[in-house]
């Protein structure tokens, strides 16, 4: 009884999965720069300005990012 089930879902399976599906070549992907507003995203400059205006303060960012170390812990015996 297993086994025809088996079988009958793949029939079923093959038989569905005939159709073709065609992609629209004349909608070309919007660039990031359009997207990423719309969900929230703000240039860093933006959220800086936002950020002092708020808490009447200045924000001093490092001009560059520090080194990414790995630390492993190593036991010697």
């Amino acid at each position: 009884m297993k086994r025809i089930n088996l079988i009958v879902l793949l029939l079923l399976n093959v038989i569905g999965s005939n159709e073709k599906a065609y992609a629209n070549t004349n909608n070309p992907p919007r660039p990031f720069e359009e997207i990423f507003p719309e969900v929230g995203y703000k240039s860093v400059d933006e959220a800086i300005k936002e950020f002092e205006d708020y808490f009447k303060q200045d924000l001093k960012l490092p001009l560059r990012t520090p080194p990414h170390y790995i630390y492993t812990s190593v036991r010697k015996v």
